[in-house]
């Protein structure tokens, strides 16, 4: 089965050559070089001749680093939880508020959602700013 190289070499690249295209291949190029493909082949043949001599030894990890890494992640956590403890006593949850008059309790709600509002004007107000500035930016393709 004599093929093309070149045919040989697009089937080879795309994935698609078989076992036996690939060892033809292989025969053609002993008796031309290719700048890719024989080098390729060579180290190919290199690294199936390898042996292994000798037994695999365990890396071992020191012995130090873990439990001081367990230490630091505890005290870490303590941390938190200290402060945490520390600001929930400095400022406690405030108990609810009951309003009866149903008037007090509208104007309470609307400056709520009044407050609400204009944080989230805010934040559509820099996020049209970013769009824009992104709108402006050319990306340069590296070819």
């Amino acid at each position: 089965m004599k093929t093309d190289i070149t045919e040989l070499k697009k089937l080879y690249w795309a994935g698609e050559s078989t076992l036996e295209e690939e060892r033809e291949l292989k025969t053609l190029l002993l008796d031309k070089h290719d700048e890719v493909l024989s080098p390729l082949f060579a180290h190919y043949a290199e690294e199936r001749a390898l042996q292994m001599n000798g037994e695999i030894k365990p890396i071992k990890s020191p012995s130090r680093v873990l439990p001081i890494r367990r230490w630091m992640a505890i005290a870490a956590s303590v941390v938190v939880l200290a402060s945490a403890y520390m600001t929930y006593q400095a400022h406690p949850v405030s108990e609810e508020i009951v309003v009866q008059d149903p008037e007090v309790a509208l104007e309470i709600t609307m400056e709520a959602f009044g407050l609400i509002r204009g944080k989230m004007d805010h934040t559509e107000s820099a996020l049209r700013q970013g769009i824009t500035q992104l709108d402006k930016t050319y990306i340069n393709k590296i070819l």
